[in-house]
């Protein structure tokens, strides 16, 4: 899979949670998305006026991306025969570290007292659920390569 075909298959599979993707696909992905995000935070930095329908296109490109995000991580946590269910632990440490915040910010209207006092507990409680789902889930993943032959997600990438 060359570098263009690997970006393709990766935007046209963004509701495809089946099957598998290899490290190419992934990493193309992650390197164009990078490079977009750095040039959409360039042209702001440079004072480009955000009107209203420039972003709602950076919203509507930006939840695209998203969901293609997701979709190929789940294939490829398939890749080394696991299943996307995987993907909730992630993204449970990012809810409690957001409601962590928000109860410590106040604008939570039930246990301002508790959050104003432990809310950075439940901050870093999320944090490190998040750091070691990261480390034993979605780096070796990321990472090495998948199984070699055909496992309960189908065959691998060519």
């Amino acid at each position: 899979m060359i570098f263009a075909q690997a970006l393709l298959s990766a935007l046209k599979g963004i509701f495809n949670y089946s099957g598998r993707s290899d490290r190419l696909e992934h990493w193309t992905f992650c390197f164009i998305t990078a490079v977009l995000a750095l040039l959409v935070f360039a042209l702001v930095r440079a004072g480009t006026p955000l009107t209203p329908g420039l972003l709602w296109t950076c919203v509507v490109i930006g939840s695209w991306f998203l969901l293609a995000h997701i979709a190929l991580w789940v294939r490829r946590l398939h890749d080394h025969g696991q299943s996307g269910f995987w993907l909730l632990i992630p993204g449970l440490a990012l809810n409690i570290m957001l409601v962590g915040w928000l109860g410590s910010e106040g604008y939570l209207p039930v246990g301002t007292a508790l959050f104003a006092q432990y809310g950075w507990w439940v901050i870093l409680g999320g944090r490190i659920l998040l750091s070691l789902s990261f480390l034993g889930i979605m780096l070796p993943a990321f990472v090495k390569q998948g199984d070699e032959g055909e496992n309960a997600y189908g065959d691998p990438v060519e």
